[in-house]
Order: C-alpha cells, then sequence, then structure tokens
C-alpha cells in the first residue's frame, strides 16, 4: 500500500480524504476560532500554544 509520506497511518490518509469529499459537497465542516492573516502568523501561533482556541486557527492569504 502507498502512504502519503514516511510513517503515514493509511486510515488517517483515507479518512482526510473522505473528510476533503465532504467539504468539497458542503456537507463537513470544521469549526474556525480565529482567522489571521499571514502577516499575523506569530499571533496565531501564540493563540494555539494557549490552548483555549475552540476550533481550528486558520491562515489567510
Amino acid at each position: 500500500s502507498h502512504s502519503a509520506g514516511p510513517g503515514a497511518d493509511p486510515q488517517a490518509v483515507e479518512g482526510l480524504a473522505v473528510a476533503a469529499a465532504l467539504a468539497g459537497q458542503g456537507r463537513f465542516t470544521v469549526p474556525v476560532a480565529a482567522a489571521f492573516p499571514l502577516e499575523n502568523a506569530a499571533a496565531a501561533h501564540e493563540l494555539s500554544e494557549t490552548g483555549h482556541a475552540r476550533g481550528k486557527i486558520v491562515l489567510t492569504l
């Protein structure tokens, strides 16, 4: 079997593909805690380090 990289878990890779397909259909959403422009990446990292973000932290380009 092929993997996405060294030590990649095939089930995790497959799960990611399923999640991406559902997201493409609008049937899967990920809670976003905060969005930061790329130049504020340091602030986004600081928020992630606190462990208080309820959702994903997104960098926008």
